[in-house]
């Protein structure tokens, strides 16, 4: 058997003149075994992590499908309120003019109301006058009529003496001189009287006078008549011409009762004119009425309005409040991504060594960082921040070989993003 079987004995010792020399190829294939499989690992560790990529990548690809999908969503339904948000608007517009066109007719109404009112005091002013003119024409009539009794009783007892006054001729002739100018004086004062109860309601004043006037002359005729009684004997002979005088004041009687039937007659006119203002009255009282049942209905409908119109505005509000709500969620899904362009950049580098935790500082146009601990980081930080109101950008920065761990540094990121970085305000 041939040992080699002419292939040359690489291992150590067994070659022939080579019993002390080492041979390189075992160190080699060890060497290259060892490389292979760091390849080998690092190529299982690279596919991976690409697997992870992948993946992350697919679950990213589908959160911005989503994000999408909810963007438009929410857009559309920003539109729809919008639309009846519009629509709202235009509802409480109309209404508000509705209500505006209400209050003008209702200050319309109040304004009849008031004009009817004053015609209704007028008219009772007037009613008030009436009465108190029928009343006067009344007590006038009343006079009248008392005044007419007294003259037939005068003609009565003028009768009586122009019986027994045969004998007072002469002295008679001397007081019928007298009596035809009383005659013609009552005859003037009766013509006066009528005139003055065709103008009773322009001229009451001259007819008062006027019948105090002719009361006196009835009063002095009643004592010219005593004096006739006295002298009657003297009145025998003139009787036929006191007869002819009983005539004339029988005619004169007849005037007056003449007036006042004038004066029944304008005492009925003032009935119907009284009647129609009363009627008139009544009219205006039933349309007072009308008026204010319709002004009820209008303040009613005014009232229910009113409801509708805050029953609107609590929904305008309330669509306002979901507005600004789904506004505010879609802000924040298509808000911009964070950047640290036109913005007021501080670097903050935590780290970590012996167990004490390094806090350095730097900000724009500074080369180097300053060293603080975290009390002085936050207060220059608060500092920064009241100047650069909403655009500070703070850039955290944790190498890695910080010695923090995991959680550490997620905190203290978080802590410092919240409290001072503009994104997160």
């Amino acid at each position: 058997m041939i040992e080699n079987a002419g292939f040359p004995d690489l291992r150590v010792g067994h070659g022939t003149g080579m019993g002390h020399e080492d041979s390189v190829w075992p160190s080699f294939t060890d060497i290259m075994t060892v490389v292979v499989m760091i390849f080998l690992m690092a190529l299982v560790i690279i596919l991976i992590r690409n697997v992870d990529l992948v993946q992350q990548l697919r679950e990213t690809m589908q959160s911005e499908r989503q994000v999408a999908e909810l963007a438009r969503t929410k857009e559309a339904q920003r539109q729809a309120l919008e639309t009846e948000l519009s629509e709202t608007r235009a509802s409480l517009s109309a209404t508000r003019e509705q209500l505006a066109a209400a209050r003008a007719q209702r200050e319309d109404t109040l304004e009849q109301k008031a004009t009817l009112e004053q015609r209704v005091n007028a008219l009772l002013g007037t009613v008030g006058d009436l009465e108190s003119q029928r009343d006067r024409l009344t007590a006038e009539n009343a006079a009248l009529a008392e005044e007419r009794s007294t003259l037939a009783q005068s003609i009565e007892n003028l009768e009586g003496a122009l019986a027994e006054s045969a004998d007072q001729r002469e002295r008679l002739e001397q007081a019928v001189s007298g009596l035809e100018a009383m005659r013609e004086r009552l005859s003037g004062q009766l013509a006066e009287a009528l005139g003055t109860v065709g103008t009773l309601q322009t001229a009451q004043a001259e007819s008062e006078q006027a019948r105090t006037e002719l009361a006196a002359r009835i009063d002095e005729l009643n004592q010219r008549l005593a004096q006739m009684s006295d002298a009657n004997v003297e009145l025998t002979g003139q009787r036929g011409s006191l007869r002819t005088q009983v005539e004339e004041l029988a005619a004169q009687l007849n005037r007056v009762q003449n007036a006042r039937a004038a004066i029944e007659q304008v005492n009925e006119n003032l009935r119907e004119e009284l009647a129609n203002v009363r009627s008139e009255y009544a009219l205006s009282t039933e349309q007072l009425a009308l008026i204010q049942d319709e002004l009820l209905q209008r303040e009613r409908e005014l009232a229910d309005r009113r409801a509708e119109l805050d029953e609107a505005e609590q929904q305008v509000l309330a669509l306002k409040g979901d507005y600004v709500s789904l506004e505010e969620k879609y802000n924040e899904l298509v808000r911009p991504a964070r950047s640290p362009v036109g913005r007021y950049v501080v670097d903050v580098r935590f780290t970590q060594s012996s167990g004490i935790k390094l806090y350095q500082i730097r900000e724009p146009g500074q080369e180097n960082y300053d060293s603080v601990s975290l009390e002085q980081l936050r207060a220059r930080l608060d500092a920064i921040k009241a100047e650069q109101t909403n655009n500070l950008y703070t850039r955290i920065i944790i190498p890695d070989d910080s010695g923090l761990s995991y959680n550490e540094a997620w905190t203290f990121t978080n802590s410092i993003l919240e409290s001072y970085d503009y994104y997160h305000q």
